[in-house]
């Protein structure tokens, strides 16, 4: 015997009445899972840098955006590029949304171009918010050979880097390679970059960033003393709207996608996630509560005087982000791998 339509609308109204009511209780639920609780900050790097510090100041301010004011503890967890940290959020921590993470802003990035440490998938990570993007550039002296990218192609510039493996190595290798600039890298500077090149040993940085750029060294920035060559970004930035971003130097769609790629790093910033575990409504919770902390009077005030910028991301544009790079076509991938693959 068949069901009329009549009993078909007549038990879908009352599903969705049992919806309904059901649904303050969810909320209620949620409400309430933090009281009492603590949630623990983990940085993938050690005490006093600058991950570190966004971490402890979200520790002072976001419990009181979040229903039953939980506490905070941060805990350090530093190597392998925050390979570690990762690793620890995804396979161990609880899957609840009372663990986030503070990881690199190139755990995306160094996923895609070397999974060999990675026991987790970028795309998975429950991404909260962005605090701040990490604007960097490649700088040059007044007095090197060449001033721009255009002139590098002609004249050799030598650069100083950090690690033989960090972007401000890596990327100008890039520009030589697609570019077909005479960049020379000279890693391996463990003091001030800067300072190496006001003293001559190098022509330029590879990298670095730009907040304490323009605060140190103000009065060079001002006599024009130092140069840009590029923004390290998909795009320029507000400070530095002459200075061109990554993609603008690919000569081909493919090329830009890579820049696009590797230009990553500078626009997730200083991001919080979740565990990948996390269940959608404390994670919605999560996002809104940094979304009304970083208006926080409070917050700015603490975090102006801790020289700590704030350029606010939504977590689903930040997820939304996160998914472009990972499903970024295999060529790419291939071509930023042996585009930036150090000199032997």
């Amino acid at each position: 015997m068949g069901i009329s339509i009549a009993s078909v609308r007549r038990l879908l109204a009352t599903a969705l009445l049992l919806v309904a009511g059901l649904a303050p209780f969810a909320r209620a639920e949620t409400a309430d899972f933090y009281r009492g609780k603590t949630i623990s900050n983990i940085v993938g790097f050690g005490p006093g840098g600058g991950y570190d510090l966004y971490a402890r100041l979200v520790a002072k301010h976001l419990g009181g955006h979040i229903p039953g004011n939980p506490g905070f503890v941060v805990r350090n967890m530093p190597g392998a590029g925050s390979r570690i940290a990762g690793n620890f959020l995804s396979n161990v921590a609880a899957q609840d949304g009372t663990v986030l993470g503070f990881l690199s802003s190139a755990i995306v990035l160094d996923q895609l171009l070397d999974s060999s440490e990675s026991r987790f998938d970028a795309r998975k990570m429950t991404w909260i918010g962005r605090l701040n993007d990490i604007a960097q550039v490649a700088v040059v002296w007044h007095t090197a050979p060449a001033l721009t990218v255009e002139q590098a192609k002609e004249k050799q510039i030598v650069l100083a880097a950090s690690s033989p493996l960090n972007l401000s190595a890596t990327l100008p290798l890039a520009f030589n390679r697609m570019v077909g600039t005479k960049f020379k890298v000279v890693p391996g500077y463990t003091t001030d970059m800067v300072l190496a090149m006001q003293r001559g040993e190098t022509d330029g940085v590879g990298g670095t960033s730009w907040e304490p750029l323009k605060v140190t060294y103000a009065s060079l920035l001002e006599g024009n003393l130092i140069r840009m060559l590029y923004m390290m970004g998909i795009e320029r930035h507000p400070d530095l709207p002459d200075v061109p971003s990554l993609p603008e130097f690919g000569r081909t769609e493919e090329d830009k996608q890579v820049f696009r790629l590797l230009g990553s790093i500078s626009e997730l910033g200083r991001s919080i996630v979740a565990a990948p575990g996390t269940p959608i409504d404390r994670a919605q919770m999560l996002r809104g509560a940094v979304s009304e902390m970083v208006k926080d009077p409070a917050f700015i005030a603490d975090a102006a005087q801790l020289g700590l910028g704030v350029n606010y991301l939504p977590g689903p544009d930040l997820q939304r982000m996160v998914d472009q790079l990972t499903g970024s076509p295999s060529m790419v991938i291939e071509k930023a791998k042996a585009v930036t693959a150090p000199q032997k």
